[in-house]
C-alpha cells in the first residue's frame, strides 16, 4: 500500500496548503516540509516614496509653518478678488490702474500668473 501512496504523490500535484489532509509516510512529509521551506517568498524591503509638489504660491522665506502659509494664501486671495471686483466696477484711468495692480500682485505672489485662485 505504501507504493500506491508514493505513486499518488508523484502523479498528483502536491498542494502544500492541504499537506495535513494527505495520508502519507513520515518520510514523504519530511520531504514535503523541506520543499515548503525552500519556497518561501522574499518580502521586498520598504521603499521610501518622495513626491514633489508643484507650488502655486511664492512664499516668503520666513513662512515655514503650514498654518502661516494658509493665512498668507488667504490674505493674498482676498486681495486678488477685491482687485478683480474693482476692475469690474471701474472705468477709464481707474480701470488701467487696478489692472496694473492686479498684474503686479499676481506676479509677486503666484508662480503661474494665469492660474486660477
Amino acid at each position: 500500500m505504501s507504493d500506491n501512496k508514493e505513486g499518488a504523490l508523484k502523479t498528483q500535484k502536491l498542494d502544500l496548503k492541504n499537506l495535513s489532509n494527505l495520508k502519507v509516510d513520515k518520510k514523504d512529509k519530511v520531504l514535503a516540509t523541506k520543499n515548503l521551506k525552500s519556497t518561501k517568498v522574499k518580502v521586498p524591503k520598504k521603499e521610501e516614496v518622495i513626491s514633489h509638489r508643484y507650488l502655486k504660491w511664492k512664499y516668503p522665506d520666513e513662512l515655514t509653518d503650514t498654518l502661516d502659509r494658509k493665512s498668507y494664501r488667504q490674505k493674498n486671495r482676498d486681495k486678488i478678488r477685491k482687485l478683480e471686483r474693482d476692475i469690474l466696477k471701474a472705468e477709464g484711468k481707474e480701470l488701467t490702474k487696478f489692472e496694473k495692480e492686479l498684474a503686479a500682485l499676481r506676479k509677486e505672489v503666484l508662480t503661474d500668473v494665469l492660474a486660477e485662485v
